[in-house]
């Protein structure tokens, strides 16, 4: 039984399909290249800053 449900999972795992929900995840797609620290918000697409903290992004 346990070999059985081994190789079901093998098998099934071949067929699924994951997806990235997440816009932009590595940060590729910016607006300008950052000529100050904090310009997080203005540089990069589609990411926000939640809180009044410091976001840094360097190009």
């Amino acid at each position: 039984m346990k070999q059985l449900t081994t190789i079901y999972f093998l098998i099934i795992n071949c067929f699924l399909f994951a997806q990235n929900l997440v816009l932009n995840p590595s940060f590729e797609a910016n607006n300008e290249c950052p000529w100050q620290i904090g310009m997080f918000a203005n540089s990069v697409s589609d990411w926000s800053i939640p809180n009044m903290g410091s976001t840094d992004f360097f190009s």
